[in-house]
């Protein structure tokens, strides 16, 4: 499926394949993110000592640490998803031109085309 100009607007075949990337990616996420809440809450059975007590607790933190990075990623995925049906999705949030195909395929939640984020990030430094 080639497509002469990237930043051109996306056909229906190219927003079907983000679309089915899009909720493949959501599986996965929610998946592991329940995998680290699960990880969170389970008793260690062995624990015998102090050390052993910090390890697992260190672990607990970590996975609640993960699970919110993966509530984050579900976030924007969803966004994604509900930009698709608005008909907004592969618009840039700023200067309202298409997101190149490649870069949705890359980043299929992204908001920015690459320049307009370059712009952004180089406006924040």
């Amino acid at each position: 499926m080639a497509q002469a100009h990237d930043d051109a607007a996306l056909t229906p075949e190219q927003l079907e394949t983000l679309r089915k990337n899009l909720e493949e990616a959501r599986r996965e996420v929610l998946a592991r993110r329940m995998q680290r809440l699960a990880d969170a809450v389970q008793p260690d059975e062995e624990v015998t000592d102090e050390g052993d007590s910090a390890t697992h607790a260190e672990r607990q933190r970590t996975s609640l640490h993960l699970a919110e990075a993966e509530r984050a990623s579900l976030a924007r995925i969803d966004g994604a998803l509900e930009r698709m049906k608005q008909g907004t999705y592969g618009i840039d949030v700023e200067t309202e031109e298409p997101i190149g195909f490649r870069r949705l395929l890359a980043v299929p939640w992204a908001t920015r085309s690459a320049a307009g984020e370059e712009d952004r990030e180089h406006r924040s430094r």
